[in-house]
């Protein structure tokens, strides 16, 4: 394998790209910068004293940065040690657009995933020792462990919430039968004081009416 690439290589060695930062490149730093041709058409319409003006572009030629692939962080891969593209170029290259049309169009069905195997030996070769190896591989870990644990949290965090919008629909049910249920006491209360006046009234009635039967008799002959 060459140890350039044109952005074809992802960190788990499927066709992707990525860069470096501090020395473990992130994302892919390959630039194509398009160079517009000195020609370019231009026509002009009027319609019912309306104008409208239209421009086409056409570019001749495109510049490819050639970046050199590095031992990368990225937990995505399944198995191995993954890589990437470095963030800084080793040299470009300007292709006719045609041209780069054709030869992505013949080298795209060669694009093949790398094996774990083949990764980690490319990368001995290149000079990356086992410290480095090591090293990236306690990060991976890391970044799983920590991506599980916000996992977790995030998790917990929903059940949370869907404890609390429950417990608020319950508490609000349980307003309302309290409601409901004091409402039907405050009836029955107003009922039976109701009923107190009125047997109340009777009783005094009743009283007086004895008291005038008393008062009768005293007063007869």
């Amino acid at each position: 394998m060459n140890a350039l690439a044109m952005s074809r290589i992802s960190a788990s060695g499927r066709p992707c790209k990525s860069s470096q930062s501090n020395g473990i490149s992130r994302h892919d730093k390959r630039s194509v910068a398009a160079h517009q041709e000195d020609d370019f058409t231009e026509s002009t319409s009027t319609l019912s004293s309306f104008s409208s003006k239209s421009t086409s572009v056409s570019f001749g030629s495109v510049l490819v940065h050639y970046h050199p692939i590095v031992l990368s962080n990225n937990p995505a891969a399944r198995e191995g040690p993954p890589i990437e593209l470095a963030w800084e170029a080793l040299y470009s290259e300007v292709f006719h657009v045609d041209e780069l049309t054709v030869d992505e169009k013949r080298t795209a069905g060669n694009v093949k995933r790398i094996v774990g195997e083949d990764r980690e030996k490319w990368l001995r070769e290149k000079g990356f020792c086992d410290h480095c190896l090591q090293k990236v591989s306690a990060e991976i870990e890391a970044i799983k462990q920590s991506r599980s644990d916000e996992a977790a949290i995030a998790k917990e965090i929903e059940s949370l919430d869907r404890y609390k919008q429950m417990s608020t629909a319950s508490h609000r049910a349980c307003n309302r039968e309290m409601r409901r249920s004091f409402h039907k006491t405050s009836n029955a209360g107003f009922v039976e004081k109701v009923e107190e006046m009125r047997q109340s009234h009777l009783m005094t009635r009743q009283r007086n009416s004895i008291m005038r039967c008393l008062l009768r008799r005293k007063s007869a002959p």
